[in-house]
């Protein structure tokens, strides 16, 4: 979060020959240092300003996402600039540290406020969870229940524009249009929403007219939905591969037409009544495995639908930090997920952009002193051009315990 600093606890004292030198690397003719003759503080916050590049650029950036022709300048004006001071930007002098400002840019345009962020060597970035309008903000609210837009979470935003046209048996909306995607967090939950400029739910896959081997239309149309999400371009290939009435136990093994099972202990021995539906997006084939009654979006299994080599990348790196034989390494879990777009670790503008992927556990062969294993725990994109390692912790097996159920 960027937070407005006290100057002068920002401010570091220095002579103006530091000063310069630290100017010249910058080498930006727009920024002036002065120094005071009394305190010898640098007043480079006073002094620094936009340029009119920059002002320029932010305009055109945003005329570009709205769609709006040209020339920006006639209907598009900046009406607020705020400095702020951010530890990213800190430039040691003296062994010590000076902020450096950025500047928050506020534009009126279609009847809502967009934000930009500049900073000192002229670059700019769409501030996206700034941006989002208040109509927006309040129905996310109610679809989260929660009671004030206040205490809204929202991790990462994007504003999605210029649709690409949809295959001819996908039956997707196209068009240019405005909408949202927005991460939000609610307790131990994150999930991706989407809506228009006014609040309203957006779908970017239409209401399917027909039902395939009994699956409701209302399921096969979230199946698609959910699948859509997790690519903001809609590839050419995408595409239902197969649906099929299949029954499971989630105390099972997984098979070929079963979910994976959870690692877990205690599990109640009952059998489901379902589907397994197939869909082909990019790369990727998701399988989904979903009841009639479904309320919400359903997930794809994880285990099932990441694609061979991502595991294995996953596998390598793991091998490289312990020495040991990727072979010798287990997958336990593998769950869908959305992250911002550093895939939730901390960096310039990971708000600015949400990443769909994979939350991966596996575990090594090496045992801890309390008789543990070793639990590796990464999040990756979904087809694995990016890969990060979150965390090493404990594993212990737990012990599988089936519950029998009697019958009434």
């Amino acid at each position: 979060m960027l937070l407005k600093s006290s100057l002068n606890s920002k401010l570091i004292a220095s002579s103006c020959v530091t000063l310069l030198s630290i100017t010249a690397l910058l080498a930006r003719p727009l920024i002036s240092i002065a120094c005071s003759r009394d305190s010898g503080i640098p007043k480079h916050i006073d002094q620094l300003v936009m340029s009119d590049t920059q002002k320029a650029k932010i305009l055109e950036d945003l005329r570009t996402r709205l769609g709006l022709p040209k020339p920006a300048g006639e209907y598009l004006k900046i009406t607020q600039v705020e400095d702020i001071l951010i530890s990213d930007f800190d430039i040691k002098i003296d062994s010590k540290m000076v902020s450096f400002p950025i500047w928050r840019v506020t534009i009126q345009a279609q009847e809502q406020s967009w934000v930009y962020l500049a900073y000192h060597d002229e670059s700019i970035a769409f501030d996206a969870v700034a941006s989002v309008p208040e109509k927006v903000r309040i129905a996310l609210a109610k679809k989260m229940r929660i009671p004030s837009v206040k205490d809204l979470q929202i991790k990462a935003a994007e504003l999605v524009t210029n649709m690409r046209q949809c295959p001819i048996n996908a039956g997707c909306l196209a068009g240019y249009e405005l909408n949202w995607r927005i991460l939000a967090a609610n307790e131990n939950s994150v999930k991706i929403y989407d809506f228009d400029q006014e609040g309203a739910d957006w779908q970017r896959w239409s209401k399917e007219q027909i039902s395939s081997n009994g699956l409701p239309t209302k399921v096969k149309s979230a199946v698609m939905q959910d699948v859509i999400n997790r690519s903001l371009i809609i590839p050419p290939n995408l595409n239902i591969e197969s649906i099929k009435p299949v029954t499971w136990n989630d105390c099972g093994s997984a098979g070929i037409d079963s979910p994976t099972p959870m690692p877990r202990g205690t599990c109640a021995n009952v059998s489901f009544s379902g589907w397994q539906m197939r869909v082909r997006s990019g790369a990727i084939i998701y399988t989904y495995y979903v009841q009639s009654n479904i309320d919400s979006l359903p997930v794809p299994d994880g285990m099932q639908s990441i694609p061979p080599t991502v595991l294995e990348q996953v596998k390598q790196d793991i091998a490289q930090r312990t020495k040991a034989l990727a072979q010798n390494i287990r997958v336990m879990t593998v769950l869908p997920q959305y992250f911002d777009r550093c895939l939730d670790a901390a960096g310039k503008d990971c708000q600015n952009g949400i990443i769909a992927g994979w939350q991966v556990m596996a575990v090594s062969d090496t045992v801890r002193g309390d008789g543990a294993q070793a639990s590796w725990l990464y999040h990756t994109s979904l087809n694995g051009e990016q890969i990060r390692f979150v965390k090493l912790g404990p594993y212990f097996a737990i012990p599988a315990f089936v519950t029998p159920v009697l019958p009434r």
